[in-house]
């Protein structure tokens, strides 16, 4: 059975790891709203299924069609990133949607072609559209991509406008799970890149910060007890809280208590999101300000209570200190003058290597941590009085 050391340290590591996350995914979401990459990809892989390539007019009139424009504000300009887009693919528009329903892609494709075959005089203006409408427009003029995909849908519509336009946003959803990939994919080197650097810069080493839970008792108790009030105030007031992410659904539980060696009540479970490209929120600056608010509150918590993090007069605080061992004779600086060049070398590897462990740790994302510490902190409640207090000698 699981010792209760162990599973303090496991606790003490997922709350870790959850601190870090939360300020990492603050930190690329206000990233995310100063370069919008969310529309710039989905504009990206709507020009492709358009062939803006061939027809480098679609793109505009798609976005100012009214069933799009309807989605943002403003007029379509791609001023905005110009000549830049064509260094950084997917630096992003201030205006456009970060996502638009099927139903108004496919609407909005078939009333281009409706224009497109007006403009060509193969349909007849202000004509309703009809499916042999839209076989005129693809057999006019050269073959590129969307006719293909119209082409396909028309083929499989057996003459029903309505069954080519659910076969065109079956083609839409498909194209979006390839964007939503891609998008995942990126979104995890950032977080790996953002945790390494916060890392770094806090000096959050995971092994330092593993090895000291394990020795002190003193600090494994205070995080424990951090962990019971923070998710307790978590479940108090979810909007409120800086750890919970917005995927959460917070269930009722008990407070636990806040003494550390006291049996933590069930704490709230939490749900992650299948989604890779949430939506953002209507009011940037709102937005921002909670990002920015929730990075200040996890700092203090993570002051609160000394973990073994930061840095002092430019040395690696925590590791500087473990320099001395167990000898109390000697100090820090001393054991660090006495020590070779190599082993200099040696130790800055290992304390880059627990940066990079924090950093790939923050990939999992703050969903995962969260919902892992809540896991630890019920299977804590299960654990027997006589463990937790150590069982009384014996009388005889």
């Amino acid at each position: 059975m699981i010792s209760l050391k162990t599973l303090d340290v496991g606790i003490g590591m997922a709350l870790m790891f959850l601190f870090v996350s939360v300020i990492c995914s603050a930190i690329r979401e206000i990233g995310e709203l100063a370069v919008k990459t969310r529309a710039s990809s989905l504009a990206a892989a709507i020009g492709e299924m358009l062939d803006q390539a061939g027809s480098p007019s679609r793109l505009e009139a798609f976005y100012e069609h009214p069933l799009i424009s309807a989605l943002y504000k403003g007029d379509y300009d791609d001023a905005v990133v110009g000549w830049l887009r064509s260094w950084i693919p997917f630096v992003g528009r201030n205006k456009l949607p970060s996502y638009i329903p099927a139903a108004n892609f496919a609407q909005a494709v078939f009333q281009l072609a409706r224009a497109d075959g007006q403009a060509a005089n193969s349909m007849t203006p202000n004509a309703t559209l009809a499916i042999g409408d839209l076989r005129n427009w693809v057999a006019s003029g050269p073959n590129d991509k969307l006719k293909q995909a119209v082409q396909s849908a028309l083929d499989t519509a057996d003459g029903d406008l309505h069954a080519a336009q659910a076969a065109m946003e079956k083609w839409y959803d498909s194209a979006m799970e390839r964007v939503a990939g891609a998008y995942k994919g990126r979104t995890q080197l950032w977080l790996l890149l953002i945790g390494f650097a916060v890392a770094a810069v806090m000096n959050i080493d995971a092994v330092t910060v593993m090895q000291r839970l394990s020795t002190d008792d003193q600090l494994r108790d205070a995080v424990v007890a951090q962990a019971g009030s923070t998710l307790a105030a978590c479940e108090k007031d979810p909007s409120k809280c800086a750890l919970a992410p917005t995927e959460a659904t917070p269930t009722p539980a008990p407070t636990p208590s806040s003494t550390p060696t006291a049996t933590p009540s069930p704490t709230p479970t939490v749900t992650p999101s299948s989604a890779a490209t949430p939506t953002p929120s209507a009011d940037p600056s709102a937005d921002l300000a909670a990002r920015m608010d929730a990075i200040k509150a996890i700092n203090a918590q993570m002051t609160e209570i000394g973990w073994p993090i930061g840095w002092e007069n430019g040395k690696p605080e925590p590791q500087f200190s473990l320099l001395a061992g167990d000898t109390a004779n000697q100090q820090p600086a001393a054991v660090w003058q006495a020590m070779g060049f190599w082993q200099k070398a040696e130790w800055w590897l290992a304390i880059v290597g627990g940066w990079l462990i924090t950093g790939i740790g923050v990939t999992f994302g703050a969903p995962f941590w969260f919902d892992l510490l809540n896991r630890f902190m019920v299977v804590r409640s299960t654990v027997k009085p006589d463990e937790k207090s150590g069982k009384e000698p014996s009388k005889g």
